[in-house]
């Protein structure tokens, strides 16, 4: 926002320069980003004196200008009508810039004479729109003329030069968006009086007949008042001079004066206005709704746009005639033929107008200062504000007073301020006084302290103090934040504490990485699209938990288990938070094959998100794995194999194994994701956390994985690390020998391996040192319904060398409990 110094020195008295001001506002949370004189873009435009005026010889429509600029002399020629000899005009040399132009100014050739510059119209200086004759300045421009004749051929910017500060205004502190916001401010940290606005009359709308024109809000969750005024009997001109200097001073064109003073009232006040010329209204009314979809509205730009649903128009009885909060309709703006206006001031939802105007690509003065957010309050100022001024400077009459619909003023927003936060949040102690006064500066109202507690009733601008922290920050902002001494902290920063399950994922990468597998890591938001291709044959609403690990126990209390949604995604590809980690891995899967990779091997350990009906979101690591192909790379040198469900349940298993869960099986369960008959739960104490097995042919299909099978897990890690109950600790290197023993168990074809190997373990009493299951046989010399597991023992004893002895009692005990435990039988 550009703050012009000598507008800003309407209201309130500048003793500083505009450096040292410029510091006082940063260091008081206003930044200021660039100080410049706006003038300077004048200092290739020179003060100069028409010394001589005669026709040009060759064109009765040209005249010869003899420009006199002090020390030197320039013709010039120009076809314009108002000149005269003795006036003051700006003049440009051939070489030099206008303002706002890239391209110098090339001398030309003029029916035979040559011109050595130009003297400018108020449009080419940027200053106005009249391009009907040479801009004449006066005493107003140059002060005294007498002494003017004596600055000739000096840059016009010494004469038009303003100190100008540009401004980042916090999007909470909309109201700074205005001169006389900042104005408040400028006042509070320098301690001179602020003067006030000038009022209309107490007769002001009085004695005149309420105009006919109907408001109403369709849509009040997106407008929440709109305030009107009439204005008859308007004569479009051109604005005074100092009105005009203020809107370019604040990087605005002079356009009429309805227009410019809308546009003025806006930079002053800091609320929109629009007006309409109000014999092209039908009914009149102004109605605020929702566009229709498809809806088209031609803007004052003269651009035809295509609405949605979810923009809001100001309409009459039969059409749009303004995008709301944005920019007004062509077919009701402002001409030379206006006499009556309808001046229109509202206040919108703020988040609206942003998308609205982010989507149409169309960002205005005024959409910037809607966004924000703008109190109620302010719109009906503004329209009796700007009204007072169309009445003064176009000669219009207004009829009745400002009127609106909507909600009403709230009640003023008061505050229990407990005086012990400023130095509990500040760490400084300031006396009551000092408070009251830094608050009171900035017009907050202040009753009398009693005890440690001020009473403090905020000021209706101010929506962004809603809580006595906001008070603080006030009190620290004036006072300046530099007058808060510098302090290190003290004491220890208390450790922060373990997430659950963090302590088990590094090991848990690190195996898995060990074991051939690549951590692929992906995006935690997903789509509906693709969690429906993951939906199993005939599953109806909801069917998300039924394949989802451990989904009943995050969904406790019978509670509905939901997606969570993205209230705003960025795209429909990332409109949900991802429940399980299997899309992103199978289509990992999926690019793989189709690049003609031979081996693949993926895990992902990362958060997934869950929501419950009637419960908070929750977020749970989890561990999924993919593989596909060719158990080995064929640069190995190995026999060529493709993966099976074994080699999955080998990665899982050793990986509870290390991790060390306590009562951990892999057991023969069917599930909707994966193969009959080759599917596995993955328990803890009974309980299932994941699951194992060949993926589902059809969902397989729907993925495009083509023939070749693929092997999925998943589990809820947290709950696996809740179960690690075996403290890792360092074990030192076994220094005795290692004696192996092969030992050849026939049991029942449905025993599942893992339970023979425990009882291996448990009947070992601590000596068995590693148990390898490297072979299972069925066939003719087996019983039918049987099968024969060939087991490599390693025992060990960690204190002596075992004799053949301890050797032969060790397998004597391990044939004995798996004869009595899982009824074997044993070969060889």
């Amino acid at each position: 926002m550009k703050l012009p110094l000598r507008w800003l020195e309407s209201y309130v008295p500048v003793e500083l320069s505009p450096t040292q001001l410029a510091e006082r506002l940063t260091m008081s949370g206003s930044l200021v980003e660039r100080v410049e004189n706006a003038g300077s873009r004048f200092d290739d435009v020179l003060l100069g004196r028409i010394a001589q005026l005669e026709r040009h010889p060759n064109a009765d429509s040209l005249w010869l200008a003899t420009v006199d600029l002090g020390s030197r002399s320039q013709t010039v020629v120009t076809g314009a009508p108002n000149l005269f000899e003795g006036a003051l005009v700006p003049f440009i040399g051939v070489g030099k810039r206008l303002p706002g132009q890239d391209k110098p100014l090339e001398g030309k050739m003029l029916r035979g004479i040559r011109s050595e510059g130009m003297v400018c119209s108020g449009r080419e200086l940027g200053l106005n729109d009249n391009h009907d004759g040479i801009l004449i300045l006066d005493e107003a421009v140059l002060g005294p003329l007498d002494r003017a004749l004596g600055r000739l051929g000096e840059p016009l910017s010494e004469f038009l030069g303003e100190w100008v500060l540009e401004l980042e205004i916090t999007s909470n502190r909309p109201d700074c968006l205005s001169i006389y916001g900042m104005a408040r401010e400028v006042a509070a940290i320098t301690g001179a009086h602020l003067q006030p606005l000038p009022q209309p009359p107490a007769s002001f709308g009085e004695g005149r007949q309420q105009p006919d024109v109907a408001l109403a809000i369709e849509d009040s969750d997106l407008c929440s008042r709109i305030s009107a005024c009439v204005v008859a009997g308007i004569r479009i001109g051109d604005s005074p001079k100092w009105l005009v200097d203020r809107l370019l001073s604040a990087g605005v064109r002079a356009i009429n004066n309805v227009v410019d003073i809308t546009n003025y009232v806006m930079l002053e006040l800091g609320q929109p206005l629009h007006a309409y010329d109000l014999d092209t209204l039908s009914g009149p009314s102004l109605r605020v709704r929702r566009a229709h979809p498809g809806e088209r509205l031609t803007t004052l730009d003269g651009v035809a746009r295509t609405l949605t649903s979810d923009m809001l128009l100001i309409c009459d009885d039969e059409r749009p005639v303004g995008l709301a909060g944005v920019m007004g309709g062509l077919d009701t703006e402002v001409s030379s033929k206006t006499t009556n206006i309808l001046l229109e001031a509202a206040t919108f939802n703020p988040a609206n107008i942003r998308r609205t105007s982010v989507a149409l690509g169309l960002r205005s003065e005024a959409s910037s200062r809607f966004e924000k957010g703008l109190p109620v309050e302010l719109a009906g100022k503004a329209a009796r504000r700007a009204a007072m001024l169309m009445a003064e400077l176009a000669g219009g009459t207004v009829v009745g007073d400002v009127f609106y619909t909507g909600i009403p003023d709230p009640a003023p927003r008061a505050i229990e301020f407990d005086l012990g936060d400023v130095e509990r949040l500040l760490g400084v102690t300031w006396s009551t006084e000092t408070i009251v006064a830094q608050l009171r500066s900035l017009q907050f109202i202040v009753a009398d302290p009693d005890g440690k507690a001020l009473g403090v009733t905020v000021p209706w601008w101010r929506a962004d103090v809603v809580e006595g922290a906001d008070l603080v920050e006030e009190v620290a902002r004036i006072a300046g934040y530099d007058a808060i001494p510098e302090t290190l902290l003290r004491g220890s920063v208390p450790p922060r504490p373990l997430s659950p399950g963090l302590a088990q994922v590094e090991p848990a990468r690190a195996l898995l990485l060990s074991a051939g597998v690549d951590e692929a890591c992906s995006s935690g938001l997903s789509s509906q699209r693709l969690l429906e291709m993951l939906r199993p044959d005939g599953a109806t609403e909801p069917w998300l938990a039924a394949v989802v690990p451990n989904a009943a126990a995050i969904a406790a209390n019978g509670s509905t288990f939901l997606p969570v949604r993205v209230i705003n995604p960025l795209s429909p590809d990332r409109e949900i938070l991802r429940p399980t980690l299997l899309p992103s891995l199978l289509e990992a899967v999926r690019n793989a094959l189709r690049l003609g990779e031979g081996r693949i091997a993926f895990f992902e350990l990362d958060f997934c998100a869950f929501g419950c009906e009637g419960r908070l979101p929750v977020e749970r690591r989890t561990l999924a794995l993919a593989m596909a192909g060719s158990r080995y790379e064929a640069s190995w040198g190995y026999a060529p194999g493709s993966f099976d469900f074994f080699d999955g349940k080998g990665i899982i298993e050793t990986l509870l194994a290390r991790l060390g869960v306590a009562d951990w099986a892999v057991v023969p369960q069917a599930h909707p994701l994966l193969h009959p008959g080759r599917s596995a739960a993955i328990t803890v104490g009974g309980n299932a956390l994941g699951f194992l097995g060949e993926l589902h042919p059809v969902i397989a299909e729907r993925w495009d994985l083509g023939t070749r099978r693929a092997y999925i897990a998943e589990m809820d890690f947290d709950a696996l690390a809740n179960a690690c109950t075996v403290q890792r600790a360092f074990v030192d290197y076994p220094r005795q020998a290692l004696a192996r023993r092969d030992l050849a168990v026939v049991v029942d074809d449905a025993k599942p391996a893992a339970s023979v190997l425990k009882e291996v373990q448990r009947a070992a009493k601590g000596l068995l040192a590693e148990v390898v299951l490297f072979d299972i046989y069925r066939g003719d010399q087996i019983p039918p319904g049987k099968k024969s597991l060939a087991l490599a023992l390693g025992i060990q004893s960690g204190d002596h060398a075992l004799s053949e002895e301890e050797l032969d009692k060790t397998m004597y005990r391990i044939r004995k409990t798996l004869e009595h435990r899982v009824g074997a039988t044993f070969r060889g």
